[in-house]
């Protein structure tokens, strides 16, 4: 992309490029974690209490010790609040792909230009990179759901 920028008291303009990397939005992740939420209190203290602490006291080793220390509080942890896999959706859509960013961003650099400068040529490129990118985003999600109809068909639930 280049641009130009009125100095204002010269004739002389000066002109710059910038180039950006566009960058695919991550996918959705999965991630173990515990759900403490449903922890009873009095029952974890219990275990504690009546967990036999004798081998991590009498350690002589502190990385050894900190080791059986935590073996011990995590099968505690294991039974009152157990380890599960979440998935972390991700923000992006899964028809958008990088053509569609770079459709994306001309249609925002021609909607400036057209904002700072309001010409016939510039309303002209405006709207043709408008309707070019609306045209691609109906395409991309079109034969996304195409796709995904005719690879499961009549299973609804791993469908969506």
């Amino acid at each position: 992309m280049w641009d130009t920028l009125d100095l204002g008291l010269s004739d002389h303009q000066l002109i710059y490029t910038s180039r950006k990397k566009r960058k695919l939005p991550k996918e959705g992740t999965h991630i173990t974690c515990r759900n403490y939420n449903k922890l009873i209190d009095i029952n974890v203290q219990d275990d504690i209490k009546n967990m036999n602490w004798d081998n991590v006291l009498n350690c002589n080793d502190t990385s050894q010790a900190a080791e059986l220390f935590t073996t011990l509080f995590n099968s505690i942890c294991d039974k009152h609040a157990p380890l599960r896999t979440i998935n972390m959706k991700s923000n992006a859509p899964a028809w958008l792909n990088g053509d569609y960013l770079a459709h994306r961003d001309e249609k925002k650099y021609h909607c400036k230009n057209f904002n700072r400068n309001p010409t016939p040529e510039n309303k002209i490129l405006k709207d043709d990179a408008i309707s070019r990118t609306n045209e691609l985003r109906t395409s991309l999600q079109w034969s996304y759901f195409q796709d995904a109809v005719s690879n499961y068909p009549g299973d609804m639930k791993n469908m969506w």
